[in-house]
């Protein structure tokens, strides 16, 4: 009888300490919401150059908020710009092409990230924790040139004849990295490439139109070949590769912690 009444006693005490042990460690007893900021690089792949371009300028601030220890649904919003021109690729044919574009660029996501470690307790969490993300969000689309010192705004010229939308659909595919530096901040590299379903991130998608019955400008800045001594590009003649869409990626560095600590700050 004593011995039942001590395995009793022993199995109350432990019970207890667990209970108070995963009461310290549950996300409920914590903030969830966190903020970050910072700056990294964005990359283009499109038509010109057919290869990765980079590095650009970028900025990224999020909001995030943590919903378990495996996961977390992430806001971010972020300003990069991208560039490329076909004077600097290696094949022939693009040089003779001679295209080029500049943007500034905006886009706003939703995501989701699943954390490879498990998250309990934001002080007590680990050093290292690796994070993959899936989202979507919205990117505008404003490519621009420089010609004969002045810079135009391409989608309003329509320079293959066709309008194309101001904004596409961004699919941001991606995976990262938290680095804890003390029990309040921690440092965020993110890498992500954006899948779109926009061909026109830099102005070009697929054939010549007939460059006669084109504005003066609209023509020049359609088929810049002209500028290199080449007669006029024939209507329905190739300008890009219509079979893929633009894309893009964008790699931040960023510091994160808790929004209230942040705004104490």
């Amino acid at each position: 009888m004593k011995t039942k009444k001590l395995l009793t006693l022993l199995l109350a005490l432990l019970l207890k300490n667990t209970l108070s042990a995963q009461n310290f460690y549950a996300p409920s007893h914590e903030e969830q919401f966190f903020f970050s900021f910072g700056m990294g690089s964005a990359g283009y792949y499109g038509d010109l150059q057919d290869e990765f371009i980079l590095p650009s300028f970028s900025f990224t601030t999020d909001i995030s908020y943590r919903t378990s220890p495996y996961m977390r649904l992430r806001g971010s919003l972020s300003w990069f710009l991208l560039n490329a021109s076909d004077k600097n690729s290696p094949e022939e044919d693009f040089q003779i092409r001679n295209l080029s574009f500049q943007s500034s660029n905006f886009e706003l996501s939703a995501n989701i990230e699943f954390q490879l470690v498990p998250q309990y307790s934001y002080r007590h969490r680990e050093r290292v924790q690796p994070f993959i993300s899936l989202g979507i969000g919205l990117v505008n689309v404003n490519p621009t040139t420089r010609y004969k010192g002045k810079k135009y705004r391409l989608r309003e010229l329509k320079t293959e004849g066709i309008r194309y939308g101001a904004v596409a659909i961004a699919i941001p595919l991606g995976l990262g990295v938290r680095l804890k530096m003390n029990r309040h901040i921690s440092i965020v590299a993110d890498f992500g490439y954006r899948i779109t379903n926009s061909d026109y991130l830099d102005d070009v998608s697929t054939d010549y139109p007939d460059l006669l019955s084109l504005p003066t400008i609209t023509s020049a800045l359609s088929d810049r070949r002209q500028e290199m001594g080449l007669p006029p590009a024939k209507k329905g003649g190739q300008r890009g590769n219509p079979e893929r869409n633009d894309g893009y990626f964008l790699l931040s560095f960023r510091i994160e912690g808790k929004l209230s600590y942040l705004l104490r700050r």
